[in-house]
């Protein structure tokens, strides 16, 4: 027998084994003992995967089998009939199988296991998510969902999430059988966006775990093109929430996802734009709630690219149509419509004034870049500022809430971005919007006009306002707002107030000449917005807007750390303060400081690769694009030894 079995090898450890990927384990001999050399050189635990049954020991028993078959037969003792495989799966129901061995081998180790990788168990009873071709997408979320419970957030959806943001509004048919019977994936979608301050944690955790396996199943793995499928994914990103473990789909890669269904449904299908040149008198004779869906979802798709292309300042790939236009005239102005559609209308009219005015100042190209006091920016600033005249005139009275005008703020604080702009800086812009990012050398300090006094202050009212409209809502419907709407724009106006506050009081600026630091506010409006995150994570911790207002103390505790080190180097500040005319010397008399950023900066926005950084490696996703800073390995505080000795405060 001994003679028979090929050399044996090493077996690899458990974390190379999980990924695939070589283990110096695996390639030497069967006595090498752990650590490999990659849980060496990523200070994880390294423990050898089980051992696997080998096909020689298959073929041993067969052999068994067969020869004790014939000794009985010729004893001439009726046996049933055994196959090899029944024979196989009988040994492999009297012999440990490595998930058997792994469940036996302890909770201190699972977990160990867990902390180590950050992959999903392997066992369904821990996993919930975890898709098993036997067992249905509804029978998943029965295993965590009771029947009560699952009617009881269906109800919350449509009473509460939907009217607040009607971007996938209920169906006229939304009770809960026919929901399950007919659109099981939209059902878990919707109980998904109503879980956020309503169901536990460990609740939460488990419907997102199934509806993120479902779609990355469905859409990744099958190629599936539904209408279903496309509202499920919208409301994933809204409402995203990266679950424990989950590593299979991100919050922009389900855009990208959802915007090819979209382009793909819309050539007659179900996603079809309205027929070219049609009226509105026609709308009633053409339109159907089928037709509704589809205009949202159309629309909808393009609304969620953009957006993540103008936080990633990334090229955009989706362009606005005349069929664009016509869909959003008919959802607005169709008698067929709710009057959430009319809402929805406006909040689509707002983005795309966004991406406009982001077309007009170039946000999104980051290796150009636009001097305010260009005659030819000038224009186009001009251009921005009559566009959101022109929407706000078109909003009308009734559905001027906060929330609307929410956005004439975000549409100028884009138009004036551009004043904080350097040939440099413009990828320091990008989300996600971390104290860790704000450079002290790399802002602007140029010959101050009446064009650069306009910008900075109108960008200071816009941002100012972005956060008084975010912090004065109430917390009940922050918690359910989504947070890719809401949040992520209330943190980025902190964020470009900092940016503010630096162009105004770092040595060797020329804005502070027309702008008092006070005037901004920064500490106050971080702890406004730090308070407002505390209110919303006493309801629910892990909900998109609380984890990206994880922002707002990290910003107060760097400019704590920025004010110190003006107040200790006053004297410093105060030799390089020179006036207009010497502006081009300042610049070449500075001494250079420390940019503890830069080696972040330069990290290509490859997300797979943040997930070395910390201990958030395992939530990566939406919190890791706008929220969660990622912990920098620094020897020393990062306004420490940024002085030459020979400027130092006596």
């Amino acid at each position: 027998m001994s003679a028979r079995m090929p050399q044996k090898r090493g077996r690899a450890c458990e974390a190379c084994s999980k990924i695939k990927i070589r283990c110096s384990l695996g390639q030497a001999s069967e006595d090498a003992a752990p650590p490999c050399e990659r849980c060496v050189r990523l200070n994880k635990e390294c423990i050898l995967s089980a051992p696997k049954r080998q096909k020689d020991r298959v073929a041993e028993l067969e052999a068994q089998v067969a020869q004790l078959t014939r000794l009985l037969e010729s004893q001439h003792i009726q046996v049933p009939s055994v196959s090899p495989a029944t024979a196989s799966q009988s040994n492999q129901d009297e012999s440990p199988t490595p998930a058997q061995m792994v469940s036996a081998s302890g909770t201190a180790t699972k977990k160990r296991r867990l902390d180590s990788d950050g992959e999903t168990p392997q066992s369904s009873v821990s996993s919930p998510g975890t898709q098993n071709p036997d067992i249905s997408d509804i029978q998943r979320l029965d295993r965590v969902l009771s029947y009560e419970l699952q009617q009881r957030t269906l109800t919350r959806y449509v009473t509460e999430i939907a009217p607040l943001f009607p971007a996938v509004p209920a169906p006229a048919d939304c009770s809960l059988p026919e929901m399950r019977a007919n659109r099981p994936t939209l059902l878990m979608a919707f109980l998904y966006a109503a879980s956020c301050g309503f169901l536990s944690l460990d609740t939460q955790e488990d419907v997102a775990q199934i509806l993120l396996n479902t779609l990355s199943a469905r859409a990744i793995t099958h190629g599936e093109e539904t209408l279903e499928l496309i509202q499920a994914i919208q409301i994933a990103c809204l409402w995203y929430r990266s679950p424990k473990h989950h590593r299979r789909a991100a919050v922009y890669q389900l855009i990208d996802i959802a915007s090819a269904m979209a382009n793909g449904l819309s050539a007659g299908g179900p996603l079809a734009p309205p027929t070219k040149g049609l009226t509105l008198d026609d709308c009633a004779d053409t339109g159907s709630y089928e037709s509704v869906e589809g205009w949202r979802a159309w629309l909808g798709c393009h609304v969620l690219s953009v957006s993540m292309a103008i936080f990633m300042r990334k090229s955009m790939t989706a362009s606005w149509t005349e069929q664009h236009e016509q869909a959003r005239l008919m959802l607005q102005y169709s008698p067929l419509n709710a009057d959430s559609d009319r809402w929805l209308a406006q909040y689509i009219r707002a983005e795309r004034l966004c991406e406009e005015v982001s077309e007009q100042v170039d946000l999104t190209n980051t290796s150009f870049y636009r001097d305010v006091a260009d005659p030819a920016t000038r224009n186009r600033v001009q251009t921005c500022r009559n566009k959101i005249l022109n929407w706000k005139m078109g909003v009308p009275q009734r559905l001027r809430s906060p929330l609307i005008m929410f956005w004439e703020h975000v549409a100028t604080a884009y138009m004036h971005e551009p004043v904080l702009h350097t040939a440099t800086n413009k990828d320091s812009f990008t989300a996600p919007y971390l104290a860790e990012r704000l450079s002290l050398t790399d802002f602007p300090t140029p010959l101050v006009t009446q064009d650069h006094i306009t910008a900075v202050y109108e960008l200071t009212a816009a941002v100012q306002a972005v956060l008084d409209i975010f912090i004065n809502y109430d917390t009940k419907s922050l918690v359910a707002s989504p947070s890719l709407v809401y949040a992520a724009r209330a943190a980025y106006a902190l964020y470009v107030l900092a940016k503010l506050y630096i162009a105004v009081t770092a040595p060797g600026n020329t804005l502070g000449t027309i702008l008092d630091a006070s005037i901004l506010a920064l500490p106050e409006y971080a702890d406004r917005l730090a308070t407002c995150g505390s209110r919303i994570r006493a309801l629910d911790e892990r909900c998109g807007p609380a984890r990206i207002m994880h922002c707002a103390p990290a910003i107060k505790d760097w400019y704590l750390n920025y004010t110190q080190f003006l107040s200790s180097n006053a004297a410093l500040a105060q030799s390089i303060q020179v006036s207009n005319d010497n502006v081009a010397e300042a610049q070449m008399t500075l001494p250079p400081l420390q940019d503890n950023t830069n080696a972040f900066s330069n990290i290509p926005p490859d997300w797979e690769n943040l997930l070395m950084f910390g201990d958030s490696s395992t939530d990566y996703g939406f919190d890791q694009l706008f929220a969660e800073p990622i912990p920098l390995q620094l020897e020393q505080p990062i306004f420490a030894n940024t002085i030459p000795t020979a400027f130092a405060t006596k």
